[in-house]
């Protein structure tokens, strides 16, 4: 386990809320710390969703509450159930091939959809 001691420290120094993810120098060792934690890495530099889970992951990691609001694993089945639809029936005409990104945001869905306040850009998913 990484020191408790540096991940505190990284998270008092980035700015963080749901919106928005301000790592300044330590956006690499953040990643590489949540790699060596859980074995996630991010999958899209841009994506606002996999910078939650990488604060999430450290946030755990020193016994902190997750910033952004997990969904539960209900809201989320359902959620990727709208996008993926149900056998293959179904499927949004965004999500894009392979199946991992939505071509309106750019997001991974199966990340987005695993915090409560994100929505669908198109209005899609359900909120509870």
């Amino acid at each position: 386990m990484p020191d408790k001691g540096r991940i505190a420290q990284i998270l008092a120094e980035i700015n963080y809320s749901p919106q928005h993810v301000a790592w300044g120098p330590h956006r690499d060792e953040a990643f590489a710390l949540a790699t060596a934690i859980d074995g996630y890495r991010v999958k899209g530099a841009g994506c606002l969703a996999c910078h939650l889970k990488v604060v999430n992951i450290l946030r755990h990691a020193v016994d902190m509450p997750p910033v952004g609001g997990e969904a539960s694993e209900s809201l989320r089945s359902r959620r990727l159930k709208v996008c993926r639809g149900t056998d293959g029936e179904g499927r949004c005409e965004h999500l894009a091939w392979p199946g991992t990104n939505c071509s309106v945001c750019g997001c991974f869905v199966d990340i987005k959809a695993s915090f409560r306040k994100f929505r669908c850009p198109l209005g899609k998913w359900p909120m509870a």
